[in-house]
């Protein structure tokens, strides 16, 4: 029994006494105020899963009332159609956010309602939201209790705020409030909470609601407060929503920048076909059939917009003008995926858009333009309707490119690396 109470009487004699929340609150916001200011670059990637819901009981209603039966369950949701982006954000001085497609050769300033293919998209758990909430003086604080997190409410009025929301092409200014837990031992943010107050009416939405959880990550030499999983949820004024869950991964210091080069490019091992004599290479002619076979598999499981293609060419390209040989068979192409959408309701079927920006020969890095040939088909092969695939243009943000309708009965497609499609080239915007 003795070495019992012994134990016993060590750890009475060594416990702490109870964290006070404003001293952690004040620890954290010092610490988010440090961290801000000493930031390094880094890169993390984000993929984003969306999904769309209608209300199957669809009535006018104030937004009050939509808000209230949808945090009270009654509602009768409607899973119409999900889609998936992936791209990479840079985190610059300050921890603002700058985003570009995975893999980019430069990092650039892109309009991220482009990005996000016209659904919803929350930006500035890196960095403005921490700058907005805990070095605001304008912003209200008061704890709630510990359960063991210390949890706290905050405030921030619209005249203090630097919440912007979309309206069509213009942008409004909203408050808003939420809830974070702080470590009670070490004061670090572990998750954050952001709702909107009522969303101006030509936004279409009643309420954008963001959930983050932080975690610390070394990056380079040093550790950083990194979000690890974001969850939107933005109610429409039609009381349907979106839920949008972003992961961050691969997170890494960016060093230098990159430039993207149309010139001739540094030899490398060559890993498919090798050719011989010489090959003229031009600006592609605008009109020239353009013959691809998939070198990359597309899973709808995983793929996401924003992923990187490639192709190669089934057929050599010959200038019809003077039979001139402007790119051999087996030359790479390579491009993006530029939206991966699923259509749930209704027609089963799913949306892969595509579009191809450079090709490889031996002699130069080319631009390219292309667009799919029309009118061009392919089936499921794991359908037995025999209905056809449309092509549409591909979307906004994107030149050229195409778009595959895959009807399916399940939840999963799958293009094979090798699946052929003919394509048609443009002259260079």
């Amino acid at each position: 029994m003795r070495p019992a109470l012994l134990l016993c009487f060590a750890a009475v004699s060594l416990a702490q006494p109870p964290a006070k929340p404003d001293d952690v609150l004040a620890r954290a916001q010092a610490r988010l105020a440090d961290a801000a200011a000493a930031i390094l670059k880094y890169t993390c990637t984000q993929t984003v899963d969306r999904r769309y819901f209608r209300e199957a009981r669809q009535a006018p209603r104030a937004c009050d009332v939509i808000v209230a039966n949808r945090r009270k369950g009654r509602t009768r949701p409607v899973l119409m159609a999900t889609d998936r982006l992936r791209f990479d954000v840079e985190v610059t001085d300050g921890g603002y956010e700058i985003y570009a497609w995975p893999g980019a050769a430069r990092i650039a300033t892109e309009k991220i309602e482009e990005m996000a293919g016209g659904g919803p998209l929350g930006t500035g758990p890196f960095g403005p939201f921490l700058i907005d909430i805990f070095a605001n003086p304008a912003v209200q604080f008061q704890y709630l209790g510990t359960s063991p997190l210390l949890e706290y409410r905050y405030r921030v009025p619209l005249e203090a705020s630097h919440y912007r929301v979309q309206a069509g092409v213009k942008w409004r200014m909203t408050g808003y409030d939420g809830t974070f837990r702080l470590d009670p031992a070490s004061a670090l943010l572990k998750q954050l909470t952001v709702r909107t107050l009522e969303l101006p009416a030509d936004t279409g939405s009643c309420e954008a609601t963001t959930a983050t959880n932080f975690e610390l990550l070394r990056i380079g030499d040093g550790e950083y407060l990194i979000p690890r999983r974001t969850n939107l949820q933005v109610i429409g004024r039609d009381a349907g929503f979106t839920e949008s869950t972003t992961v961050y991964s691969a997170c890494h210091e960016f060093r230098g920048e990159s430039t993207v080069r149309f010139d001739n490019p540094a030899p490398q091992a060559s890993s498919g076909p090798t050719f011989s004599g010489v090959v003229h290479a031009p600006a592609l002619p605008p009109g020239l059939p353009v013959q691809l076979a998939l070198d990359t598999e597309i899973d709808t499981d995983r793929a996401a917009a924003g992923d990187p293609v490639s192709a190669r060419l089934d057929k050599p390209l010959v200038d019809p003008a003077n039979q001139r040989l402007l790119a051999p068979a087996g030359a790479v192409v390579r491009g993006r995926i530029t939206h991966m959408e699923h259509h749930i309701e209704g027609e089963n079927y799913f949306l892969i858009g595509f579009t191809f920006e450079t090709l490889e020969t031996p002699a130069a890095t080319l631009p390219l333009n292309i667009v799919l040939d029309s009118p061009h088909q392919v089936q499921d092969p794991r359908t037995r309707t025999g209905r056809s695939v449309v092509t549409t243009e591909s979307r906004t943000g994107f030149h050229g490119g195409g778009t595959l309708l895959l009807p399916t009965r399940g939840s999963r497609c799958l293009v094979p690396r090798g699946y052929p499609s003919t394509w048609i080239t443009l002259a260079q915007p």
